[in-house]
């Protein structure tokens, strides 16, 4: 934190590009946040991912409040039970990239840099899991949505 903002500092004295500077501003915050995180002691530094589904006919749409890859979407598209099935990331919110296991291994800008920008810990090894889980909670909120629904008999 300390190391950012003395960076910033400097940055700004010395009138740098707008961009370099919005930088450091960016990691000037996002390290102030982790600061005030550590020292909470009520602290849960979960996310929130929220996933909502819509169908209109016989198609869906699926909003993720992340970035997911495109291998989530090849995998989750064969197993709808709407076609087509269309995927909107950054919906309602975003909590910053879902990346797969290859992409983790792989490593890069979606895994190792960008969560600072969105204002949010590294997902790390538990991603893939999140992932499969959120592809699961669409699947099966498609599944529901599918299900006729019972009409409540009128008198």
């Amino acid at each position: 934190l300390y190391t950012e903002r003395e960076r910033l500092a400097d940055l700004l004295g010395r009138g740098e590009d707008r961009a370099e500077v919005e930088h450091h501003r960016r990691m000037v915050e996002w390290a102030s946040r982790l600061v005030e995180l550590a020292r909470r002691t009520d602290a849960n530094p979960g996310l929130e991912l929220e996933v909502q589904t819509i169908c209109v006919g016989e198609a869906a749409i699926v909003a993720l409040s992340a970035e997911v890859f495109a291998e989530f979407e090849k995998k989750a598209l064969p197993l709808s039970p709407c076609q087509p099935t269309f995927f909107v990331s950054n919906a309602n919110g975003n909590i910053g990239y879902l990346p797969t296991a290859e992409a983790l291994a792989e490593g890069g800008y979606e895994v190792d840099t960008a969560h600072r920008y969105f204002g949010s810990l590294r997902l790390g090894a538990q991603a893939p899991a999140i992932a499969e889980q959120t592809l699961h909670a669409a699947l099966a909120q498609l599944v529901d949505a599918r299900q006729p629904q019972q009409q409540t008999p009128q008198r």
